[in-house]
Protein backbone atom coordinates (compact mmCIF):
# COMPACT_ATOMS: atom_id res chain seq x y z
CA UNK A 1 0.00 0.00 0.00
CA UNK A 2 2.68 2.70 0.46
CA UNK A 3 3.86 2.41 -2.51
CA UNK A 4 0.06 2.41 -3.93
CA UNK A 5 -0.37 6.21 -5.71
CA UNK A 6 -4.12 5.08 -5.26
CA UNK A 7 -4.51 3.94 -1.65
CA UNK A 8 -1.98 6.69 -0.77
CA UNK A 9 -3.96 9.60 -1.35
CA UNK A 10 -6.12 9.06 1.71
CA UNK A 11 -3.04 8.89 4.21
CA UNK A 12 -1.32 11.91 5.19
CA UNK A 13 1.90 10.82 3.21
CA UNK A 14 2.77 10.30 -0.33
CA UNK A 15 3.27 6.78 -1.96
CA UNK A 16 6.93 5.58 -1.39
CA UNK A 17 8.81 5.30 -4.43
CA UNK A 18 11.14 2.57 -3.49
CA UNK A 19 12.52 1.51 -0.51
CA UNK A 20 14.69 4.33 0.67
CA UNK A 21 11.11 6.03 1.54
CA UNK A 22 10.04 3.58 4.01
CA UNK A 23 13.30 3.39 5.76
CA UNK A 24 13.46 6.93 5.93
CA UNK A 25 9.15 7.28 7.26
CA UNK A 26 10.33 4.56 9.76
CA UNK A 27 13.59 6.59 10.77
CA UNK A 28 11.16 9.46 11.38
CA UNK A 29 9.33 7.94 13.93
CA UNK A 30 12.00 6.40 15.63
CA UNK A 31 13.25 9.63 16.12
CA UNK A 32 9.67 11.20 17.04
CA UNK A 33 10.22 8.50 20.02
CA UNK A 34 12.00 11.86 21.96
CA UNK A 35 9.23 13.64 22.04
CA UNK A 36 6.24 12.73 24.71
CA UNK A 37 3.36 14.13 22.23
CA UNK A 38 3.99 11.19 19.30
CA UNK A 39 3.45 7.54 19.27
CA UNK A 40 3.83 5.05 16.28
CA UNK A 41 3.42 1.49 16.00
CA UNK A 42 3.55 -1.29 13.67
CA UNK A 43 1.12 -3.56 12.56
CA UNK A 44 1.49 -7.16 12.48
CA UNK A 45 0.33 -10.37 11.13
CA UNK A 46 0.67 -13.15 13.39
CA UNK A 47 -0.50 -15.61 11.01
CA UNK A 48 2.35 -14.77 8.94
CA UNK A 49 5.35 -14.72 10.86
CA UNK A 50 5.07 -11.34 12.33
CA UNK A 51 5.09 -9.64 9.29
CA UNK A 52 4.20 -5.58 9.53
CA UNK A 53 1.14 -4.95 7.44
CA UNK A 54 0.47 -1.86 8.27
CA UNK A 55 0.75 1.14 10.88
CA UNK A 56 -0.96 3.45 13.12
CA UNK A 57 -0.38 6.71 14.92
CA UNK A 58 -1.23 9.42 17.17
CA UNK A 59 0.38 13.11 17.71
CA UNK A 60 -0.74 15.53 20.04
Amino acid sequence: MAGNPEEAKHLSWLAHLDITDTKGIMQTWIDSYASKGTYHWGVVCKDNGNQVIGSIGAVQ
